[in-house]
């Protein structure tokens, strides 16, 4: 029996083994913010600086984990389409964001679902009042993911102004999980946003948004309330997050 042959083939697969031991799966926090643009099926990006590249978002500040070394960087981010992303339904997974100053190899993240809004629509074409919530009907009828809420102006706005909410998730390339919570500030009530939207067929804002990534999780279904950011509550936090972020801004 010719040895060497086995013993090479034994080398090779420890080495294999080896490198798979030690890669170390992602996990962390991170945040990027841009410029969003939502239309009756699609929801597109491009970051905020000139010339407002499509698809590029940028990276904040205090990344955690795997992504404390990506702060100010970029990322890329895919569009989504109504057709094909459906809200409320599994899909994919798609490919969603990935790290452009990444090292070579770096996981990226998919995306999979699109969690509905978690207001009604009673109030959507309500008269502008503070407090009032909406999630209006999406296309052809079906969910939407966007919880409006109208909210106490600040100085030197309208009375009224209005925040939106919205939730993603997915999976790593690499085997993990992550969820998304982005929002979008506007210095009109809701009811003005719909009236846009319906209107011109798009409305344009910035957005910003917080990622959790989580390393091996198994994922929940869609839906239960279980991940991050898919309940009633977080929405609500968030919102007031925002309201008491923009008040320390003014001060």
């Amino acid at each position: 029996m010719n040895i060497r042959p086995l013993m090479l083939s034994a080398c090779l697969l420890s080495g294999m083994t080896a490198v798979n031991l030690s890669a170390t799966p992602i996990s962390g926090m991170f945040s990027i913010d841009g410029n969003i643009t939502v239309s009756a099926a699609m929801i597109t990006w491009a970051n905020t600086n000139a010339p407002f590249t499509p698809n590029q978002a940028n990276v904040g500040e205090n990344g955690t984990g795997s992504f404390a070394s990506l702060d100010g960087t970029l990322v890329t981010i895919e569009d989504l389409n109504s057709g094909t992303e459906p809200v409320g339904s599994t899909f994919g997974p798609d490919q969603f964001i990935s790290f452009n100053s990444a090292p070579a190899g770096f996981p990226t993240l998919l995306i999979d679902y699109i969690y509905p809004g978690v207001f009604s629509s009673a109030a959507c074409s309500a008269s502008p009042a503070v407090g009032q919530t909406c999630t209006p009907t999406g296309p052809g009828g079906g969910a939407s993911p966007f919880s409006f809420a109208n909210v106490q102006g600040n100085q030197g706005t309208p009375p009224i102004e209005s925040e939106a909410t919205f939730t993603f998730g997915g999976v790593t390339t690499d085997g993990g999980v992550w969820e998304g919570q982005f929002s979008a500030d506007f210095n009109v009530p809701y009811q003005t946003v719909l009236s846009t939207l319906a209107s011109s067929g798009s409305v344009t804002d910035t957005y910003a948004s917080s990622l959790t990534v989580t390393v091996g999780a198994a994922t929940p279904e869609p839906g239960s309330g279980i991940m991050l950011g898919s309940g009633l509550g977080l929405v609500l936090l968030s919102l007031g997050s925002r309201r008491l972020l923009k008040k320390q801004h003014l001060q």
